[in-house]
């Protein structure tokens, strides 16, 4: 039950989180009280390549818990600390506000919600968020961003958080002017630094209360946070919203509700669309007589959360806004509220797990920091350094150069071998003796502080995907291209796997076998709620938000054609439907382009032949990409898959293999095969062949629309006519040729592949290109060897290719203008079996199929023969007279014409030409 805050849209349904916090942003703060890192560093880093400030401030004692069960497990979690900050915040309690904030230095987006840093927390339909956007242009949600940043600093000043990671958001702060130290109006955005949040929304509520409906997940024991909280507002009727797995006390919730003249009623409540979704929102509604005040956020209805500042209780942060009766209406939308006749029935309890546990007096390593050579520890008391054991990441002693001691804190000084190891990242096991005891090693990530800061001024890790419009030169960077592919896409059941069952392994791209995959063990819910799937889905936003990594890569093929060619002209004027002005599926900026064309493997090599062989592919490269390929091939032509994808996804998939097809072609990077097998498939999903129906003819409404305004962006229907031609330079098996002629033969006709003039010119903008385009279409097209033009003749007759040969024979053939006829050797052929019931009419067909094919295939013949195995009957056609003869049974018919059937495609490969003839004159007759 996701919503839109009123930072630029209504309330609407499930808005993943996920979708929101990739993009161009300079800076990206987490507040979560909860961090999943493995879910982080497997599903959100690489979205989030752009974004070089990456900092997650969690709660102390759950970050401690998720560093030592990563420990526990063998999870490396490599990158936390050295590419992304992972820091506690120490208050008394639990630090549980949740907070995404991103940032440049003229635009910010705000989301301030329910949900901790995990796959649940961040796409689940139980969580609840607002979001707000600022831009220099629009500072109307500026309030809410200052809220924020003081609370923050409010943080900061009582010392919570470690000085490395105040450093890096005093950086933040450097790199956000427009970010202001504290709002300068009351913001809606509200925390309990210094006052308890019952008394903020005691204070919002200046009317009488008719209806208070209240929702959280966890309760205090004694439900005393909801007795203040009706002492405070005074309703006429409450409702209590429950869930089966709502942490309370049965009796002390009806004692807190049993009062003189309050209307008490318990309601369960569901999210309509997924009954067992966990709903973790919370809120507190109070509806007056023509206004409504409602507080949404991080609190739940527990003492700590609503009746304490954040220096006794847990840190909360929540908005608490006013609307006219009726303005939250949307937030019961997602859900299915019945009346509980007996909340017993419920099973319901208090849930003693998450209570704080006491303390156990060992000393407590606080934080590490690797900076400038040397290793920071910092104690929470001192500790003998003659005892001091430290382990490194991959399980070896570190032996220190030196340590120096001041009080807590120790600094040692590392050797080179000791710093290359600390540097990959990963934990330290660091053990100490207090007291004369012997305590168990401890994992800690130290803080890369130097990288961390450094990384404001580098590449993203995500550049490569930008690069998927005009690949990589080099091997190195392909390679990492497709890991990169491999972690943005959903394309195949290997990926959704990943996705679905991330913990479970999963043979590597470029293993030696595949896993067995099992569909049924795959959470289709689970996978259209992960970031991945999310990215795919930009159509229809109502916020100005940053491009996804899909969007990335379709914007990057895009952009890689959109300046490249020229249109079409006809009678003075641009035909432009198809083509691509600016492009808006994400930020990046068109590229002007030339195509090159590095087929073939001709005996005269052209003169840039040594640098592509320097340019060319190792086999670890190619046998990966050919295993990607096999892999997309097979999902492509998998129904099931492409229907539990749904079909945006299958033609966002399409579009960028078609377009990376090509190019692993051009450069050599996969084989023949794998990538001409892998074309034919997508190209039959998407417009199908003569025998299957297209996935584009099977969609109706919106989602036509938006594969349609897909294919249009990235002009699709122009890399498939170019890949086309490309294949018309390569010698395929006939099993790949038959495959092909059969696929090009029904996309020039199919009306919703729409062959035509303009998509020519944009492939091939220069006429003489142009001709040469459509010339390869026809060599692909057209059959042409003499099998399969016996095969055509006597296909009427239902005799087998083999009744006929091919013979040469010396005929006497007429002249034109009525010189002397004289003498040629001309190619007959020769039926061996004989026709039943054979007419002079059924022959003049016969010789008009064999003149059609002839010409189809470009044959170049003018005389045509076909002699019958009965007595001396033929049949002949010279096309230098227009004159043809048939002789059967004794009886001579002369005719003078042949009633030619030309397929349709070839006459759609005609008429194009005859455009294109057209066009050239023009250009001609305009340049002179």
């Amino acid at each position: 039950m996701n919503r839109r805050g009123r930072g630029g849209a209504e309330p609407s349904s499930a808005l993943p989180v996920p979708e929101l916090i990739q993009g161009d942003w300079t800076s990206l703060v987490i507040l979560t009280y909860s961090a999943n890192l493995g879910f982080f560093e497997t599903h959100l880093l690489r979205q989030l390549g752009r974004v070089p400030q990456r900092l997650i401030l969690a709660d102390d004692r759950r970050l401690a818990e998720t560093f030592t069960r990563a420990a526990e497990t063998g999870q490396r979690l490599a990158n936390a600390n050295r590419t992304y900050l992972a820091a506690p915040v120490r208050n008394a309690r639990a630090a549980h506000a949740k907070v995404a904030l991103l940032t440049t230095k003229t635009d910010g987006l705000l989301l301030i919600g329910s949900g901790n840093l995990s796959q649940d927390g961040y796409a689940s339909s139980g969580e609840l968020w607002h979001v707000y956007a600022y831009a220099d242009g629009a500072p109307e949600h500026l309030g809410q961003f200052a809220a924020v940043r003081f609370l923050i600093d409010g943080i900061i000043s009582r010392e919570w958080i470690d000085p490395p990671a105040v450093e890096l958001l005093h950086q933040v702060w450097a790199e956000t002017p427009w970010l202001a130290e504290q709002p300068s109006t009351a913001p809606l955005v509200r925390h309990n630094l210094d006052t308890p949040l019952v008394d903020a929304i005691a204070e919002a509520v200046t009317w009488p209360v008719q209806t208070l409906t209240v929702h959280a997940p966890f309760f205090d024991p004694e439900a005393q946070a909801l007795a203040s909280l009706l002492d405070r507002l005074r309703p006429r009727r409450l409702r209590v919203l429950l869930t089966r797995d709502t942490s309370v006390d049965i009796e002390a919730l009806r004692t807190a509700v049993t009062r003189p003249r309050l209307d008490v009623s318990f309601l369960q409540a569901t999210v309509t669309d997924a009954p067992r979704t966990f709903l973790h929102a919370k809120f507190i509604h109070a509806v007056g007589a023509d206004r409504e005040v409602m507080l949404t956020g991080s609190a739940n209805l527990s003492r700590s959360a609503l009746l304490l500042t954040a220096n006794g209780g847990n840190l909360e942060l929540g908005v608490i806004e006013t609307r006219p009766r009726g303005g939250f209406d949307a937030v019961y939308r997602p859900l299915t509220l019945s009346p509980i006749a007996d909340i017993a029935a419920l099973d319901l309890s208090y849930d003693t797990t998450a209570e704080a546990q006491p303390p156990v007096d060992v000393p407590v390593l606080l934080w590490s920091e690797i900076a400038r050579g040397s290793l920071t520890l910092v104690f929470d008391r001192q500790v003998d350094t003659a005892g001091l054991t430290l382990i490194g990441p991959d399980g070896t002693p570190l032996t220190p150069l030196a340590v120096h001691a001041d009080g807590k804190t120790i600094r040692l000084d590392l050797n080179g071998t000791d710093l290359d190891q600390v540097a990959g990242g990963g934990p330290l096991e660091v053990g100490v003796v207090h007291d004369g005891q012997v305590h168990e090693p401890r994992p800690t990530w130290p803080y890369h502080t130097e990288t961390l800061k450094g990384r404001l001024g580098r590449a993203s890790q995500n550049t490569l995907l930008a690069q998927s419009g005009t690949l990589p030169g080099t091997d190195s960077e392909l390679f990492e291209l497709l890991q990169q592919l491999e972690q943005t896409l959903i394309f195949d059941p290997i990926s959704a796997w990943k996705v679905a069952r991330p913990t479970d392994p999963v043979h590597p791209i470029d293993g030696d076998e595949q896993p067995a995959l099992r569909w049924v063990d795959l959470d289709w819910e689970r996978i259209r709620r992960h970031p991945r799937y999310a990215g795919y889905h930009h159509f229809g936003r109502k916020l100005s938000l940053p491009p996804t990594d899909v969007q990335v890569v379709l914007a990057s093929i895009a952009a890689r054609l959109s300046d490249f060619g020229t249109q079409l002209v006809t009678n003075g004027e641009a035909d432009s439907d198809d083509v691509v002005g600016e492009v808006e599926l994400g930020h990046e900026s068109a590229q002007t382009a030339t195509e090159t064309q590095e087929h073939g493997d001709g005996d005269d090599e052209p003169p840039d032949e040594l640098d592509r062989r320097r340019l060319s592919v190792s086999a670890r490269t190619r046998r990966a990409f050919n295993r990607f390929v096999a892999r997309l091939a097979a999902a492509v032509r998998d129904p099931q898959f492409q229907d539990a994808l749904g079909p945006i996804i299958a033609v966002q998939n399409a579009v960028i293999f078609n377009h990376l097809l090509r190019q692993l072609l051009q450069k050599h990077a996969v084989d023949l095969r794998y990538a001409v097998e892998a074309q034919l498939a997508v190209w039959t999903l998407l417009w199908g062949t003569g025998t299957e129906t297209g996935l584009l003819a099977s969609l109706q409404g919106d989602e036509r629309h938006a594969a349609d305004q897909i294919l249009i962006e990235t002009q699709t229907r122009r890399t498939v006519v170019g890949a086309l031609s490309d294949l018309a330079e390569y010698d395929v098996d006939e099993e790949l040729a038959i495959a092909l002629r059969h696929q090009v033969q029904y996309l020039l006709v199919d009306p919703i592949f729409n062959f035509e003039s303009r998509v020519v010119a944009a492939a091939a903008p220069d006429p003489t290109q142009a001709a040469a385009l459509l010339a390869n279409l026809r060599w692909l097209a057209a059959p042409s060897t003499d099998h399969d033009a016996t095969t055509e003749v006597l296909a009427p007759w239902d005799l087998p290719p083999t009744a006929a040969r091919w013979e040469q024979t010396k005929v006497r053939r007429s002249t034109p203008g009525g010189r002397e006829a004289r003498e040629e050797y001309v190619h007959v052929l020769e039926l061996a079996s004989p026709v039943a019931g054979l007419t002079t009419e059924a022959a003049r067909a016969a010789l008009a199929r064999l003149v059609t094919y002839a010409d189809v295939a470009g044959w170049g013949l003018d005389y045509f023969r076909i002699r019958f195995a009965t007595g001396r009957d033929v049949c002949f056609w010279d096309a230098r007279v227009g004159q043809g003869v048939s002789l059967l049974n004794g009886k001579d018919v002369d005719f003078d014409d042949l009633e030619l059937m030309w397929p349709l495609w070839y006459e759609r490969l005609l008429a194009i030409q005859t455009e294109i003839v057209g066009w050239r004159r023009n250009s001609l007759r305009r340049a002179s």
